[in-house]
């Protein structure tokens, strides 16, 4: 049963009691993510998360660690291109506690001066690590070849000139304005009570939103871009990735896209893995996924090979594209890439850890929650027709693409 309240701050709660279980996963969800900063932001967002760790107005960072630590409890945060995420996961006991402790951690972190210049260094040994993790690099050129010199293409890290020169008060001005009521949502999964919950939510969350204003944001509508970036460098693997233009995350055409993404790179026996790995040996990794926001979105076609084999992969990457474009998909391949998404849907709503980010994304993105019998239908509702022309559709399109690894004769010619 789900239990869905708008408060009066605008703070919005979605929770699903899953009583079978033995803990609670709360999450707390905010509407502002790398794509909501400027240039010379660029990087804020992800610093603030560290920052609400590193200490409240009660309690130090190893107090935060050890207090939550101490009860079992799994505490996290995670920053993407357009929300930010703090959650944890408890038993049923400890939840109001582990409420109060990520509330103050939301709320009253002081944001310490010496505190944040640790902290720095350490978030810019996060950006130097990204350079160093080839395939985040390679997936991350990708992001800005296909949204060129837009929000959305911007790292999520930020840059490290930016990390170094931001300031207290910038952090603050930042946090302040977006982290308000209206900007936040809470999804809570698990053995919970609906009342408890809601007296947790007055207590701990509701209280401290009431003269917390802010300015919601609104995001911008994007264009795509065809470039081809890359980066050289000393690696015994090299990675390529391509970026075709889809449709932001609730279009119609989601389930479709979906289903193409799966039969083209989506498990083993699709023609990727097919072709590329099982049948000429020139990967390990070779797949196909999407990317999607509330006003754009992309489909990423992504290979780890030998640099001398690039050029016979991205060959034989477009000669499987063309035969798609050609042939088009067969009735079994659609019914297996049906099957998989629906019981690979079904399978996250087993466990609090799939259905608290599930409804709080929804809710935060949408304003609706998810109707699990009508996206089953949609899926299953997919013709071979239906796919055949979205594949025309995209992949008739320029792309853009991304390539990390050593130089090799013939580079340009991937441009």
């Amino acid at each position: 049963m789900k239990f869905i309240k708008t408060y009066d701050s605008g703070l919005k709660v979605v929770a699903e009691n899953m009583p079978h279980l033995y803990t609670v996963s709360f999450g707390v969800y905010v509407n502002v993510g790398s794509s909501f900063e400027n240039e010379n932001q660029n990087g804020y967002c992800h610093l603030i998360e560290h920052m609400n760790f590193k200490g409240t107005k009660t309690r130090t960072a190893l107090e935060i660690m050890e207090q939550m630590e101490n009860l079992g409890a799994q505490v996290n945060a995670y920053t993407t291109k357009d929300s930010t995420c703090f959650y944890f996961k408890c038993f049923e006991d400890d939840f109001e506690l582990c409420a109060e402790m990520l509330a103050d951690m939301y709320f009253n972190s002081t944001f310490n001066e010496k505190e944040l210049e640790a902290e720095k260094r350490v978030v810019i040994e996060e950006i130097a690590e990204i350079e160093d993790l080839h395939d985040e690099k390679c997936f991350e050129l990708a992001s800005q070849a296909i949204f060129a010199d837009q929000k959305l293409g911007m790292p999520i890290g930020g840059t490290e000139e930016n990390v170094s020169k931001a300031t207290r008060q910038d952090l603050l001005d930042f946090k302040n304005k977006y982290y308000c009521a209206k900007n936040t949502i809470i999804s809570v999964a698990g053995k919970v009570d609906q009342e408890k919950l809601d007296a947790i939510i007055k207590k701990y969350f509701e209280s401290n939103f009431v003269n917390n204003q802010g300015q919601y944001y609104f995001e911008q509508a994007t264009d795509y871009s065809s470039k081809f970036l890359y980066k050289i460098c000393d690696s015994e693997q090299s990675h390529l990735c391509y970026a075709y233009p889809t449709f932001p995350s609730m279009h119609e055409n989601t389930p479709q896209t979906a289903v193409l993404s799966y039969i083209l790179g989506g498990g083993m026996t699709s023609r990727l893995f097919q072709s590329v790995r099982e049948k000429h040996g020139l990967a390990y990794s070779v797949y196909a996924f999407r990317s999607a926001y509330r006003n754009a979105g992309y489909l990423q076609i992504y290979a780890a090979i030998n640099s001398e084999n690039v050029l016979k992969t991205n060959k034989l990457i477009k000669e499987e594209i063309n035969l798609l474009l050609k042939d088009g998909v067969t009735q079994q391949e659609l019914d297996r890439a049906k099957a998989q998404l629906i019981k690979s849907f079904y399978m996250s709503l087993e466990g609090n850890n799939g259905v608290m980010p599930i409804n709080g994304r929804r809710l935060l993105k949408t304003g609706q929650l998810i109707d699990v019998e009508h996206e089953v239908n949609l899926i299953k509702a997919i013709t071979v027709d239906d796919v055949n022309k979205l594949a025309q559709e995209i992949f008739t399109q320029n792309y853009a693409l991304a390539y990390v690894g050593k130089s090799f004769e013939g580079i340009d010619s991937l441009k």
